[in-house]
């Protein structure tokens, strides 16, 4: 369940467990068996998922189901009270959960044992890291334009959304967003500000970046203070290199 990474980004990204368990990646899952046929939810069920030490796997197990053809549909770490659609990626223009799903044809018969039903991620993570910036500077809020709203149970998506986020300043602040469209660009919209609350003016207002957004993938972009050259300098991370997209000197800033 690991987010694919460039090895080259790995001294800039925490690294990630080889072997997580299940109930580090997974706190609940939600799960229907549908007849095939009828279509008809024969079995549905949510469990809150214990901690798992080692554990890579969750046993589903189902009794007294008649033989046939049933479809199993499983989704992992749903927002609780979630009353929207299940495949609603970012209700209410908010990062939310890193929801994973999977569906699979089962045949049960007298034959039937076991079968395994790997879950998939659902978004991204966008990485914004911040360097050498003053102390004042108290928190980052970010605005997220042009992602998918939601994905089904085959992971394919549809809607547009976007997400707004604040957080208290640190040097590097993950955000889990749904993928950017097909053929189509994301937009992301940085403010620092000397508060923790994101009220007033900016101390620093960065121009839009525009990236793109894959499932199961870290997108980076870097935000840094050039002390020799006295400015802020916007990076994005694009085909295995740090690419300089904006630099903004003090003057600028200040007019």
């Amino acid at each position: 369940m690991n987010y694919i990474i460039n090895p080259d980004l790995l001294p800039e990204i925490p690294p990630q467990e080889e072997n997580a368990s299940f109930s580090d990646c997974i706190e609940t899952i939600y799960y229907t068996l549908t007849d095939a046929i009828s279509q008809n939810i024969v079995r549905e069920t949510t469990v809150t998922i214990a901690a798992s030490g080692d554990v890579q796997t969750y046993p589903i197990t189902f009794e007294g189901i008649p033989e046939g053809e049933y479809i199993l549909t499983v989704w992992g770490n749903l927002p609780s009270g979630n009353n929207s659609p299940r495949g609603e990626l970012h209700r209410n223009s908010t990062e939310s959960t890193d929801i994973y799903v999977s569906t699979r044809k089962l045949q049960f018969d007298s034959s039937y044992q076991t079968t395994k039903v790997p879950l998939e991620r659902t978004k991204g993570k966008l990485l914004l890291l911040s360097y050498n910036f003053p102390t004042v500077i108290g928190g980052i809020k970010l605005n997220i334009d042009q992602i998918y709203q939601s994905a089904d149970e085959e992971l394919r998506y549809t809607g547009i959304a976007s997400v707004e986020k604040f957080s208290p300043f640190q040097s590097s602040v993950p955000t889990l967003l749904a993928p950017s469209p097909e053929g189509s660009t994301s937009i992301l919209k940085l403010d620092y500000y000397t508060n923790d609350t994101g009220n007033g003016e900016p101390f620093l207002d960065v121009p839009p970046i525009y990236f793109t957004m894959y499932r199961n993938e870290i997108s980076a972009v870097k935000v840094d203070y050039n002390i020799a050259q006295e400015a802020y300098e916007v990076y994005i991370y694009i085909q295995n290199e740090w690419t300089l997209i904006h630099q903004m000197t003090i003057e600028e800033i200040e007019e």
